[in-house]
């Protein structure tokens, strides 16, 4: 069974279907020297990102300082932190290095959430097949040709029937971009990407159609769906430091339903333009109407709109994507070269708007920044949009810009499975170094993504910890999931505070071999401390389906007396005992030998254990087998252990490790 070929579906489940707990315990730039830009405990400093042009529109590089004033709500800010950013034209294809006498000195902290933020929209419900091609064309020129290594994109795309959707979320790894556009199904009939709020943001006509059109037509419902999630999506960039830029590849909205007698539409649509600029986000959009037919045919009607959100949000308008590649060069020169500069200010979580003007004493320049910004709001205060996006942002950046999140020890292990291997994704919950994450109700979110970046399982329910008194406590999904190769992460969030934690792990998923021996990961128990295990589960349980299978019936021999080992175990520890699940396929009668050996990480020794099967349970698809393991006295360090089977009349083996543990 082939894996969902579609691009990043991380929250469909989250977003389409309840989920329930089941909880047990008896389950077992500019070489010029640069003032580097500090943080104080009880102020923030804040960073804006300043373009300054001269009479020709051409980059002004050669500011100080002292020739910027900056102004916050008409108070004159002193400019503490100030930094240049230019990158240089790329020259060809492919060619993007900076040039050498603009290229950033490496060894200056340029802070790194200061760089180019792109995303590319691609609209499917105003634009025509051939249009789509067309843009996807012009963005993978832009990503082959403009783009510096520092910068992040993200995909996304809009349509009539399932509205906004994330195809990939802001990451400097540029092939899965180019990887994520390539993909792109939008033919939005099917599942692929992250719906941002597939609720109607707006009640949708029914009924038959009249000859005469309703008074709140379908066309209209769209179009203000769009508009209200693109006002969405600007309050959530609130959060993301620096300009960021949207390439939006559309044929816009007809000059009709702009200029309607019924101003709602374009009032709302005006409001969305002036909330991007305000969130330090511009619009460069491109016309994607049909070339050089566009004026032939008056499909010219949608300029105005596409005029419109790109002055109000403070970015450019192009009038032909079939001119991509000057297109690229612009918005590159447009957002390439800049200044930053830091101020300090209070650290107030109020959601304030905050003016900002910036001026330059130097005569004949254009200056250009952000018109203001937000100051933050308190998680409680978001809107539902907002957390959806944080919650994105946990998952799927590895350096989240909301917060440092705690890190929890997990693992993700394999096992066989009636149809398809079971996917066993386990995480330990330190109470003791959680804090406040799990103060109060909390959420629990957990994602299984292929190597297609789509996604296979979603879940997440919300529930209580802190009145647990227990000191060993872990949660575990169970997927049903085809052969490749899987990332997984799990999110705990404060429902109140949005404080979260969350843990990252992979696992590689193989198919049988036709003959021979076959060793599923371990799962090493550590004896005498009693576990308490959360399982995430569908609502909708699934007889058919591995969903409605307990972590004991996966692991048959998880008793109240043993704990996963999942990070690190004590030092001194004697004796572990490991749950092995092994196949052999092709051999009539074999005979298995059962090997484990200890390496340590740093010094590569490896070390022989003495161990001892002490129980067997024959299943249809594998024999699990519960070992009992002698450890050596053994240093502080990392470790792992490798279990191999031999088949002696064959000399066929499997070998499998387990995962990497602390000694202390």
């Amino acid at each position: 069974m082939k894996a969902y070929i579609f691009i990043l579906s991380i929250l469909l489940f989250l977003l389409f279907f309840s989920v329930q707990f089941s909880i047990g315990s008896n389950v077992p730039q500019s070489k010029e020297s640069q003032e580097e830009l500090q943080h104080e405990v009880k102020v923030t400093l804040k960073l804006i990102q300043v373009y300054v042009t001269d009479k020709k529109g051409n980059p002004v590089t050669d500011l100080g300082k002292d020739e910027f004033t900056l102004y916050d709500n008409g108070k004159l800010q002193k400019i503490i932190g100030f930094e240049k950013r230019f990158l240089a034209l790329p020259t060809k294809e492919k060619d993007i290095a900076l040039d050498e006498e603009k290229k950033p000195e490496q060894e200056q902290d340029l802070s790194p959430q200061m760089n180019r933020k792109f995303f590319f929209l691609f609209d499917a419900m105003r634009n025509t097949p051939i249009s789509i091609n067309k843009s996807k064309k012009a963005a993978l020129h832009f990503l082959d040709t403009q783009l510096d290594p520092t910068d992040e994109v993200a995909v996304l795309s809009f349509s009539d029937i399932r509205f906004l959707v994330l195809h990939q979320y802001l990451t400097s790894d540029h092939e899965k971009v180019r990887q994520a556009i390539k993909k792109m199904k939008l033919l939005t009939r099917l599942p692929g990407g992250v719906p941002l709020n597939p609720s109607r943001a707006v009640p949708m006509p029914s009924g038959k159609k009249h000859l005469s059109s309703p008074p709140f037509s379908e066309k209209q419902a769209k179009a203000n769906i769009f508009t209200k999630q693109l006002r969405d999506l600007a309050k959530s960039f609130r959060s993301i430091p620096g300009n960021k830029s949207i390439i939006y590849f559309s044929e816009g909205f007809s000059s009709s339903m702009l200029y309607s007698p019924d101003q709602t539409f374009r009032e709302k649509y005006q409001d969305a333009g002036k909330e991007l600029g305000s969130s330090g986000t511009a619009v460069y959009a491109v016309n994607t109407a049909a070339g050089q037919f566009r004026h032939m045919f008056n499909m010219n009607k949608g300029d105005e709109s596409l005029k419109m959100i790109s002055e109000l949000s403070g970015g450019k308008y192009f009038e032909d994507v079939e001119y991509y590649q000057e297109i690229a060069r612009n918005i590159h020169e447009t957002t390439g070269n800049y200044y930053v500069l830091g101020y300090y200010i209070d650290d107030k979580w109020d959601g304030a708007f905050h003016e900002i003007s910036v001026k330059v004493k130097r005569k004949d320049c254009t200056v250009r920044s952000q018109s203001g910004y937000f100051n933050p709001k308190p998680f409680s205060e978001l809107s539902e949009f907002e957390k959806k996006l944080h919650l994105i942002d946990l998952a799927l950046n590895e350096h989240p810009y909301h917060q440092i999140p705690v890190e929890i020890p997990s693992l993700a292990l394999t096992f066989p499975g009636d149809k398809q291997t079971t996917l066993v994704l386990l995480s330990r919950l330190p109470l003791d170094t959680l804090g406040e994450v799990t103060l109060n109700q909390i959420e629990l979110a957990a994602f299984v993504i292929d190597e297609q970046k789509s996604m296979i399982d979603s879940r997440t329910g919300e529930l209580t910890l802190h009145d647990l008194d227990k000191e060993y406590i872990f949660h575990y999904i169970l997927s049903s999931v085809p052969d490749g190769n899987y990332e997984n992460c799990v999110v705990i969030r404060n429902l109140t505070t949005g404080k979260a934690a969350v843990a990252r792990s992979s696992v590689e998923v193989c198919s049988l071999p036709e003959s021979g021996v076959f060793l599923y990961p371990p799962l090493l128990l550590e004896p005498g401390k009693e576990a308490f295990y959360i399982h995430t589960q569908k609502k909708e349980k699934d007889e058919k389906t591995e969903q409605s299978l307990s972590i004991r019936d996966v692991y048959p021999f998880l008793a109240s007396s043993v704990s996963p080992v999942i990070g690190r175990i004590a030092k001194g520890t004697s004796k572990l005992f490991a749950v092995v699940a092994n196949s052999v396929r092709g051999i009539e009668n074999p005979d298995i030998r059962l090997t484990a050996e200890i390496i340590n990480l740093s010094t590569k020794e490896l070390i022989l254990l003495n161990s001892q099967i002490i129980s067997v349970e024959n299943k249809e698809t594998a024999d699990i087998l519960l070992l009992k393991l002698e450890l050596p006295e053994l240093d502080s360090g990392e470790y792992f252990i490798e279990f191999t089977a031999l088949e002696k009349k064959t000399g066929k083996t499997s070998r499998q490790k387990t995962g990497a543990f602390l000694i202390l």
